[in-house]
């Protein structure tokens, strides 16, 4: 092929349009520069391994349920968004939604159970009784079974191959399965298995307790579920009762067996035979030796024992007594090795050498337990309903109808019968009593009186000062006020005289510790603060009344006023000896007439103020300010107001310590929590235009928990609240007191 040549004239001009060219392009890259490229991408925010329930909330291992379970990341992981993951990958593309995924994703669920190649057990509803079969190089080498429980909660998967003779409740199903090392065989069918030497029954009768292992004298192989019988142990299936012998099988007939094995079932073994399975036929006989009992009618009777189905026969040292028996035919039976007759007969209150049993008015062996049962006693008349009006009893019991009680005049312990005690043979009317705190009960001697300690000494009662077991009525011990056989307190009394100054007014009186009732403890007098002063030494809670711009204030005291002088002096009083008047009334402490004195309930009532008390009628001013509207609450709070925890309020409010009671107008609060440990408050408002039910609804949704809540009701303009809980749970009554009543200005 000729190539083309060309002129030297053209190759040069050819050069120089070139290099033009190029000084004119360089030179415009001079004037317009190339744009930067643009900044790499930011690093991706991530997230750490572990488990994360919905919204992305990362929850510890176990601590989440199948429902709140959302993935599992195996390592930390990028989140997405347009960056640049330095992470091995993004949260959308490793993480793990399915419990099965793995081990880690299995663990964040509560009460599950992993196992490589199979999965987990319990991260969903499928799982149940769920059967996996375990493959090695295409051959089945175990099968392991899903045990859930019957909430679902629960799962653990049980190896077969593993677990050779052991026993597996699935609560979900309510089946058993037994392992026979290979399978899980269900319980469907009467069957006898052997597994593992040792015998298996299933007694066809679904849920837990259906397989039943014969252990005998060897330990037992299945130790999760089933029944585990040892030497003696029975199951029945139908009719038939099918006992473990110590050999591990199961048989109906102990007498082919051994000693251990009848004296296992509770039967008694005579020296050659068991007495009596249900293969023997009818028998009656004492041993030989005379001491070990005998049968009655292919039953065991050992000695102290009665006859099978017969009251009035017992054995008692290889003889049969008979209780004033009547019948003939039971007279006449024989003892089948000596033909002679077998039951010697009795009269009534016949009892053993050992006093072990008693012949009974009823013509029944009863059990004396060692006690006298010689007498005959007689039931009150006062007794309703009774069938059996006398038995035998010792001299110092009663018979309550059915049994002897013993003398309970020093056990306060001892239960109530009928609601009558036994005291000295005497049946005197009881009723259970607890002690102020409530933590305790006990009975007392009198009905009237109240339980202090069933500790104390019974030498001690109706004696405050010392260590009684009861005190009896219009006795006090601190607040705590005996009030006809009832505790309530005396600043109820104190809140009572109170209302009774001012009950025609407008007014407010509260009732409650001196620091939520006292402006200022903070002061000195003759060098003492008041706050020291007023402590439980001296003082119980404080009321106060505010009615025509008055304030006044009470409180009961732990001290005669006498003993208390420094407190009298920080209300500007010397003495109260004038007021030392035993009647039940308040008196003036001196002429000032600002402290008045109740000598009887050691309490005061004071204010800066003078001012009078007249005849105060505390019954009437309770049943009108306290009694019928407190009923009226609890009645109207238990048909209106699901509790939030319990009833216990109803029979709770009896003390009134804590007290308020306002009225303005046609306005009225009342209300009141009472409780040592768990508490109960409960406060009506009447004629309130306010919704008082939307922020008590508001509140108990924010803040209710498991043991406490608070609930409200209205009835027109009436409004009714009840609160329940505990220092401890997340609504406390004692906390919302304050707020819902004496912070509260009615107008």
């Amino acid at each position: 092929m000729r190539y083309k040549r060309y002129k030297p004239v053209y190759v040069l001009l050819f050069c120089i349009t070139l290099f033009l060219s190029i000084a004119i392009i360089v030179e415009a890259g001079k004037k317009n520069p190339p744009p930067p490229p643009p900044p790499p991408p930011p690093p991706c925010g991530y997230q750490t391994a572990g488990c994360y329930q919905d919204g992305d909330i990362k929850s510890d291992p176990g601590s989440l349920s199948a429902e709140t379970f959302s993935y599992y990341l195996p390592q930390n992981a990028c989140i997405g968004g347009g960056c640049t993951c330095g992470q091995a990958g993004f949260v959308s593309a490793i993480k793990q939604t399915d419990a099965d995924s793995s081990s880690g994703a299995c663990s964040c669920i509560s009460g599950t159970s992993w196992t490589e190649s199979i999965g987990c057990c319990g991260d969903d509803k499928a799982d149940c009784g769920l059967i996996a079969e375990e493959k090695r190089f295409g051959e089945v080498i175990d099968r392991q079974i899903c045990s859930m429980s019957a909430n679902l909660r629960i799962g653990s998967w049980f190896s077969a191959e593993a677990n050779p003779g052991d026993i597996v409740h699935v609560g979900c199903n309510d089946e058993e399965r037994l392992s026979d090392g290979k399978d899980w065989l269900l319980c469907d069918s009467f069957q006898i298995k052997n597994v593992n030497g040792h015998q298996y029954l299933c007694n066809a009768s679904a849920g837990k307790g259906s397989w039943a292992e014969c252990c005998g004298s060897s330990g037992c192989n299945s130790n999760t579920d089933g029944k585990r019988l040892s030497s003696g142990g029975s199951v029945k299936s139908g009719q038939t009762t099918y006992y473990c012998a110590s050999d591990s099988t199961f048989t109906t007939d102990l007498d082919t067996k051994d000693q251990a094995s009848c004296q296992g079932a509770g039967l008694t073994w005579t020296g050659t035979l068991c007495c009596s399975e249900a293969d023997d036929p009818g028998e009656y006989y004492v041993d030989a030796a005379g001491t070990k009992g005998g049968c009655w009618n292919k039953q065991r009777v050992l000695t102290g024992d009665t006859a099978p189905n017969i009251g009035n026969v017992a054995n008692f040292n290889g003889v049969f007594y008979g209780c004033n028996v009547n019948d003939a035919s039971i007279l006449n039976i024989k003892d089948t090795h000596t033909n002679q007759p077998l039951v010697q007969n009795k009269e009534y209150c016949f009892q053993d050498p050992g006093k072990f049993y008693f012949c009974s008015i009823n013509n029944k062996w009863e059990l004396a337990g060692g006690q006298d049962r010689s007498h005959i006693s007689t039931v009150p008349q006062s007794f309703q309903g009774v069938q059996q009006q006398s038995e035998c009893c010792s001299a110092a019991s009663c018979w309550d109808g059915a049994k002897c009680v013993q003398n309970q005049r020093n056990s306060p312990n001892a239960p109530a019968v009928n609601g009558f005690r036994c005291v000295d043979g005497n049946w005197i009317n009881a009723s259970l009593k607890f002690n102020p705190l409530g933590d305790t009960g006990g009975f007392c001697p009198e009905q009237g009186q109240c339980f202090v300690n069933a500790a104390g000494n019974p030498d001690d009662n109706n004696k405050p000062d010392k260590n009684p077991v009861c005190i009896t009525n219009e006795q006090f011990i601190k607040d705590n006020y005996c009030e006809s056989g009832q505790w309530t307190s005396r600043t109820k009394f104190v809140a009572l005289q109170l209302i009774d100054m001012a009950k025609t007014d407008d007014f407010v009186v509260f009732c409650d510790t001196a620091e939520n009732t006292l402006n200022n403890l903070n002061y000195m007098v003759q060098g003492q603060l008041v706050g020291s002063l007023v402590n439980p030494e001296n003082t119980n809670n404080f009321c106060t009344l505010i009615f025509n711009d008055k304030v006044i204030i009470g409180t009961s005291l732990n001290k005669p006023v006498a003993d208390i002088r420094p407190f009298l002096q920080t209300i500007g009083i010397d003495s109260c000896n004038a007021a030392l008047i035993n009647d039940g009334q308040y008196h003036a402490c001196d002429g000032s007439s600002k402290a008045w004195y109740n000598q009887k309930l050691n309490s005061l009532v004071y204010s800066k103020q003078s001012f009078s008390i007249g005849t105060t009628n505390f019954v009437d001013t309770f049943i009108s300010f306290i009694k019928n509207p407190f009923d009226s609450m609890k009645s109207r709070i238990r048909n209106t107001i699901q509790e939030p925890f319990d009833t216990s309020y109803l029979n709770s409010l009896n003390s009134f310590s804590k007290l308020y009671v306002a009225k303005n107008g046609n306005k009225e609060i009342r209300g009141s929590v009472e409780g040592r440990g768990f508490k109960n408050l409960i406060i009506e408002y009447r004629n309130f235009d306010t919704d008082i039910c939307r922020f008590t609804d508001q509140f108990n949704e924010k803040n209710r928990d498991a043991g406490s809540g608070i609930k409200c009701s209205r009835d027109g303009s009436t409004f009714y609240v009840l609160a329940q809980g505990t220092q401890f749970t997340k609504i406390n009554p004692d906390v919302l007191w304050n707020d819902l009543t004496s912070k509260l200005r009615i107008s």
